[in-house]
């Protein structure tokens, strides 16, 4: 089993570059709804405190991500 830290590390990876999609990470992570949501919740807080930006749900997509084009990334 991954730790919460190692989990949140590549949550906000994939959320900062790509999106993240619930169903698939839950169901590769074997993690439920609602850890997820809190985990999300933790990376919402952060990002806005500490890098003004905030994390959308992205309806057309199914993924969650930074809605600033412009934040920095990995890529």
């Amino acid at each position: 089993m991954l730790n919460k830290s190692y989990v949140l590390l590549k949550m906000y990876d994939l959320i900062i570059t790509d999106g993240i999609s619930l169903s698939q990470w839950c169901s590769s992570y074997h993690m439920s709804l609602s850890t997820f949501r809190r985990y999300v919740s933790l990376l919402r807080s952060f990002l806005w405190q500490e890098h003004g930006k905030i994390i959308v749900y992205d309806r057309d997509e199914g993924t969650y991500k930074v809605d600033d084009k412009n934040f920095p990334s990995a890529k």
